[in-house]
Parts: structure tokens; C-alpha cells; sequence
């Protein structure tokens, strides 16, 4: 258990940690969306570890934040539904966020926005948990946050395996690990002690939870080194093209010294004579075995010289382009929409029709239709 000096230490290094690292976020690149987005997750992040010291802990080192708890209250809420937004954001290719998420997230932050005002004993009053007003105020908003955690995890892991980014590849491991400790792990334990009174789970044991906290944090700024080569990469290649252009002579260089010349010709002629997008379930391990090559250079080559940043978007563009050709040719009109996407490598008609859509802008029935006018 955590003394409650002990405590307050352990809250100021975590909070000067993600301070530092939400800085070096914007003054890295203060313009990009996305790292806008970072920055307000680092804030959030940084309020929360100031709203901590007004309530867990020993009651000696209570700080009494004033008017400053109500701020940081709202924005310290906000981080789980960032996350989910900007994890839905970059690890899915091309995708725009629907109302469904945004819709959602709204809901929980006005759950937690009136929670302090509605109930603002409620960490003082123990039975107030228990009230249905204290249920939808204080572990449904807790609860919602979980799954908006679980939501980006889950974007995040979707697909690992078919992202050709190293450096973004290696950036979802860092995603991952800051998701889950923080916004899985704490506030489920939080969540329990609400439920529980505090006869499940007591605030100590949420103290003791920051320990890998501060230890996975100090780990993700020891590999970064506060510095920008590892997001440069990492945001040239989904988010800022200016920059790819900028690194074009050093990924040529890069690529003269692999010999890729031969290895890429090997790969287009894997997929264009050979066609083996057209075997279900393909991945980049099967294609590298077939080509003979290691993993890491088939990405590097699929990245950087074909100009794809997710497998599963090359597999797409050929398939479909096979499709349109099927459901275009009038002699073919009688085949099966399924059985076009069988044929060109799909396993079944849902990510076939959800692929379509995404690429064509039309089911493809109305492909069809189209095409036969």
C-alpha cells in the first residue's frame, strides 16, 4: 500500500511524464488533427492525475483544487472517448467516424459533466452509489469509458498483422499499453469500489494500481526519448504526405540497398500473372513464404514502393478491381454476387459488400445494375 507521501510523489512524476510527452506531442506538429487530438488526451490525462490528489489517498496530503475540480473533472472525462475516436481514426484505413461513436461519447460526457453537480458528495456519501440517480451518474459514465477503451483496443489490434507501417506497428504497442493500464484497468477498479461501497475493492488498492502505470509510462519515454524521429515516422506515413516527400531520396536509398528492384518484380508478378490475392485468407506471412523473402522487406517493399500502408487495402484494390470486371461482363450476369466474391479471394459476402461500398461507393448489385444500363 502506498503511503500517502508516497502517493503524492508517485502522482507528481506520472503527471510531469504525460505533461512532457503532451508537449512534445504539439510542438512537434501543432497543426496536425491528429497530434491536436494526442494533445487532448495528454491533457486529459494530466487532469486526472491533479483531480486524483482531491480524493484518493491518505487525508493528510488531500489538496483542495477550489474551483480547479470542476475543469478538471470535465476534462480529465474526456480522455477514454479521445482515444476510442482517434484509435477508430488512424488504424482505420480511410474510414470517417459516424455518428454511433461520436453519439456515445457526447452521452458520457454529460453523464460526468453533472455528475459534480447534480451529486457533488458523491465520493463523500458512499450510499449515493447505490441510488439509481448515483448509478447513472457515477458507474454508468465509468462503465461507458471502459468500453470506449475496449472499442479502441480493439481497432488497435484489429490489424496488427496486415499494418506495412514499422514505425506505426510499433506506435500501437505503445497505444495499447497506455489504453489499457489506464483507461481499462483503473477504471475498473474504480468502477468496482463504487459498485462495492467500498467493501470490494478500497481506494488503496486503486493506489497501488498506478505503480505499473508509472513504470509503462516511464518505459514509453525511455524508447521515445522525448524526442520527434519516432513520430515523424509514424505521422508521415498516414498523416502528413508533405513529409513522405520529403523522405523520398532517403527511402530510395534505403530501397537500392535491399536490391529491391528484383525482389519488386517478383512481387508484381506475384500479383499480377500469379494473381495470389485471389487465395482466401491470405496474409503478408503467407505471400513472404511464397516469395521466399522475410517479412520485414515485403512490408518495407509494399509500403514504400507500392505505396500501400495496410495489406488488406492491397488485397482489397485487386479483388475488386477482378469483381467490377465480373459484375460488369453481361455473359456473367447470372452469377451469384457470392460467388464473384468467392471467386476473387473473399471468404464470405459481408467484408466483400463492406469492401465494395468503402472503395466503389455502391453495393455491387447497384454496381451491377449500373453496368448494364
Amino acid at each position: 500500500m502506498l503511503s500517502g507521501l508516497g502517493f503524492y510523489t508517485l502522482n507528481v512524476v506520472v503527471t510531469t511524464i504525460f505533461a512532457v510527452v503532451t508537449i512534445c506531442l504539439l510542438v512537434s506538429r501543432p497543426v496536425n488533427r491528429y497530434v491536436f487530438l494526442l494533445g487532448l488526451i495528454g491533457n486529459s490525462t494530466v487532469s486526472y492525475q491533479i483531480y486524483r490528489l482531491s480524493y484518493v489517498g491518505d487525508p493528510q496530503y488531500f489538496i483542495d483544487l477550489g474551483w480547479l475540480a470542476f475543469p478538471l473533472h470535465v476534462f480529465m472525462n474526456t480522455g477514454p472517448g479521445l482515444w476510442m475516436i482517434y484509435c477508430y481514426s488512424i488504424f482505420q484505413e480511410g474510414k470517417r467516424i459516424s455518428a454511433w461513436l461520436l453519439a456515445p461519447f457526447a452521452l458520457q460526457m454529460l453523464l460526468s459533466v453533472l455528475r459534480p453537480i447534480v451529486l457533488p458528495d458523491f465520493y463523500s456519501n458512499s450510499n449515493l452509489a447505490t441510488t439509481p440517480l448515483g448509478l447513472l451518474l457515477g458507474p454508468l459514465p465509468i462503465a461507458m469509458q471502459s468500453v470506449f477503451s475496449l472499442l479502441a483496443l480493439f481497432w488497435i489490434i484489429k490489424d496488427w498483422r496486415s499494418d506495412l507501417v514499422e514505425a506505426r506497428r510499433f506506435m500501437r504497442i505503445v497505444v495499447v499499453a497506455w489504453v489499457a493500464i489506464l483507461y481499462v484497468v483503473t477504471p475498473a477498479l474504480e468502477l468496482m469500489a463504487n459498485i462495492g461501497s467500498g467493501r470490494i475493492l478500497n481506494q488503496s488498492t486503486i493506489d497501488n494500481s498506478f505503480a505499473p502505470l508509472m513504470f509503462a509510462f516511464i518505459l514509453v519515454v525511455t524508447i521515445l526519448r522525448v524526442d520527434n524521429r519516432l513520430l515523424n515516422r509514424t505521422f508521415a506515413d498516414k498523416l502528413d504526405l508533405s513529409t513522405v516527400n520529403n523522405q523520398k531520396e532517403v527511402s530510395e536509398k534505403s530501397s537500392e540497398s535491399l536490391n529491391d528492384e528484383l525482389d519488386l518484380a517478383a512481387v508484381v508478378n506475384l500479383l499480377e500473372q500469379e494473381k495470389v490475392y485471389l487465395e482466401p485468407g491470405l496474409s503478408v506471412a503467407d505471400m513472404a513464404k511464397k516469395l521466399a523473402m522475410p517479412q520485414y522487406k515485403l512490408r518495407i517493399l509494399i509500403n514504400q514502393r507500392l505505396g500501400y500502408r495496410n495489406f488488406n487495402a492491397l488485397l482489397h484494390q485487386y479483388r475488386l478491381k477482378d469483381a467490377c470486371t465480373l459484375l460488369a461482363d453481361p455473359k456473367k450476369r447470372h452469377i451469384p454476387v457470392l460467388t464473384i466474391a468467392l471467386t476473387v479471394g473473399y471468404q464470405s459476402i459481408a467484408p466483400f459488400n463492406q469492401a465494395f461500398k468503402d472503395s466503389i461507393g455502391m453495393t455491387p448489385t447497384a454496381y451491377r445494375k449500373q453496368a448494364s444500363v
